[in-house]
C-alpha cells in the first residue's frame, strides 16, 4: 500500500488545502491519477452553471 498526498493552491493566502489517499502498490498511473482527482475535488467547492445556448454569429475577427 502506498500513501499519496494531494495539494491544491488557489494563489490566495490561507486557501491552500492538502489531502491524502492510499492505493495498492500495483495501482496503475491512471488509477493513481483518478484517485488524486477524486481527493482533490473533495477538498474544494466547485461547480458550473448550465450553459446558455448562443447562436452562431459567423466568424469572429481578432478584435472581437
Amino acid at each position: 500500500m502506498k500513501r499519496y498526498k494531494v495539494k491544491v493552491s488557489t494563489g490566495y493566502s490561507g486557501c491552500d488545502k492538502e489531502g491524502e489517499f492510499d492505493m495498492p502498490d500495483n495501482a496503475t498511473e491512471q488509477e493513481v491519477h483518478e484517485a488524486a482527482l477524486d481527493t482533490l475535488f473533495e477538498l474544494i467547492d466547485w461547480g458550473y452553471d448550465d450553459g446558455e445556448v448562443i447562436e452562431d454569429e459567423g466568424e469572429i475577427d481578432e478584435l472581437g
